[in-house]
């Protein structure tokens, strides 16, 4: 157990080929070409973020070590741990002026506090596009494409949840 949770923090340099299902020349996932990715909390948001950086890579979209080099801002966090949630709602508003200045960027939220407070995340931090529940962090890339066309995306329902997990971002050991 303990090395599955050991996770890798750095993508390749090169981009992973798009899968084919996947549409290669769909526009808003080819413009969405970085992402800055915290979790924050415990480590199975640890281990879910980490199955959503690798959804990304497999279609070419690399992390970044700044929101101010990404594309796209997520936070994968928790609702267990108040100081989890006062960090992500900080790093919200720290936001508000870069989405300001860039129309385009796409922010997130993600993970069991996304699922506990929906709508009020928007309320709170209205610069926010995407609030994506704990059933839907599989779905990542096109929730994004969705935030991405200027819909603000609420994805918390439930659905046929796939059991079959992309750990190609991790190391193996």
């Amino acid at each position: 157990l303990e090395s599955v949770l050991r996770l890798r923090r750095a993508l390749p340099t090169e981009p992973i080929p798009r899968d084919s299902h996947l549409n290669p020349s769909t526009p808003s996932c080819d413009r969405i070409a970085s992402v800055f990715l915290e979790d924050m909390g415990c480590q199975m948001n640890r281990l879910d973020a980490e199955v959503v950086v690798g959804r990304l890579a497999r279609v070419g979209i690399r992390r970044v070590d700044t929101p101010a080099d990404a594309d796209a801002v997520l936070y994968y966090t928790c609702s267990v741990r108040e100081h989890a949630e006062d960090k992500v709602y900080g790093r919200l508003g720290a936001l508000r002026r870069m989405k300001a200045e860039r129309p385009g960027l796409v922010i997130g939220v993600m993970g069991c506090m996304a699922q506990s407070q929906k709508e009020r995340i928007f309320q709170r931090a209205p610069h926010v596009d995407l609030v994506c529940g704990t059933s839907r962090f599989e779905d990542v890339v096109e929730l994004l494409e969705e935030a991405r066309h200027g819909e603000r995306v609420l994805a918390i329902d439930r659905k046929d949840l796939s059991f079959e997990r992309d750990v190609s971002a991790r190391t193996r050991r």
